[in-house]
């Protein structure tokens, strides 16, 4: 019965993460065929040969099916742990499993997700210098506009989550590790919102006709900074597979992703709003309160990592003189 319900969550979860990827793709292709006329196919025709449009389905389809098969080798990784222990492994229990399972690193986990994150970066590359800056009045009325463009890659926020619940049964088995990854996905789908948000400086409906914007000069840097917010999940999903889904604590892993996140993203995120808050009528208040308080929680919490990170090098330094008595 257990076993018919846990295939039942995971069908439903891979079914509901599949959903939501084709529809992304879906709406993204909107903005990316109708490249020489009005989104929404109105008035424009296609823009893009046939053998590009192609080229981003062979694309989409071979993330689709790395998300699947990431998501059947999380189910058959779950079951081959059950079938060890009886129930998922826990930080205190047998040390065999638990290195077994740290060795298990699932590589479609986070594979699957840079695939995923490097055709979305590439796709809102092509969008963002090609139909936004050359054919502002494409974000008019029409369906296809400035809002439904953040609406789609704010949505990768769902498809991270689902990725992640397709990889462990936490609810069941523990509910303290539960609220950590439920705590981790949570705080990632606002990193996404933040760049979908991020983005729309780029956007020409946000731009007041009346008053000179410097956000094409940006273009470039905002859409770079953009790409490393999206991509760098990757190694939050690595960190996951090699710490069995928060059973264990890697400081190393958690400082090199605080470390990369803060100066890549959220200090120059916080300086280029502040920037274009006092050059332009654009006002970004809330999110740049959100990259405020991540640089502040990465200073506070530094101090207690590398804390805790010497003191794991003392122990070892010490069992190793032990061990060489």
């Amino acid at each position: 019965m257990g076993c018919s319900k846990n295939l039942l969550i995971q069908i439903l979860d891979s079914f509901l993460l599949s959903l939501v990827f084709i529809f992304q793709s879906v709406v993204l292709s909107q903005y990316l065929v109708y490249n020489d006329g009005d989104l929404g196919g109105e008035n424009g025709h296609d823009g893009f040969v046939s053998y590009e449009k192609i080229l981003w389905l062979i694309g989409d389809l071979i993330c689709l099916t790395l998300f699947l098969l990431s998501s059947i080798c999380g189910y058959k990784n779950l079951q081959l742990a059950r079938g060890l222990s009886g129930e998922l492994p826990r930080a205190h229990g047998s040390t065999s499993l638990i290195n077994y399972v740290l060795s298990s690193k699932l590589p479609l986990f986070y594979v699957s997700w840079f695939c995923y994150a490097m055709l979305l970066v590439t796709k809102i590359t092509v969008i963002f210098t090609s139909n936004l800056h050359e054919k502002p009045e494409n974000f008019g009325t029409s369906m296809f506009g400035a809002q439904m463009l953040q609406l789609v890659i704010g949505i990768s926020a769902i498809i991270f989550s689902l990725l992640v619940e397709a990889h462990h049964d936490a609810r069941r088995s523990d509910p303290k590790r539960n609220a950590y990854l439920n705590s981790l996905a949570y705080g990632i789908a606002l990193e996404i919102l933040d760049t979908a948000d991020f983005l729309s400086f780029l956007i020409p409906s946000f731009e007041h006709s009346h008053h000179s914007c410097p956000t094409s000069t940006l273009a470039p840097v905002i859409i770079s900074l953009a790409s490393v917010n999206l991509v760098l999940p990757t190694l939050t999903l690595y960190k996951l597979t090699t710490t069995s889904f928060g059973e264990v604590y890697q400081v190393k892993l958690e400082i090199l992703y605080d470390s990369l996140h803060n100066f890549f993203v959220s200090i120059p995120f916080l300086v280029i709003r502040i920037y274009l808050w006092n050059v332009s009528e654009r006002e970004d208040v809330l999110f740049a309160i959100k990259n405020i308080y991540c640089i502040v929680g990465y200073c506070r919490g530094l101090f207690s990592n590398v804390k805790h990170l010497r003191s794991e090098r003392r122990e070892s330094c010490l069992a190793n003189a032990d061990a060489n008595k």
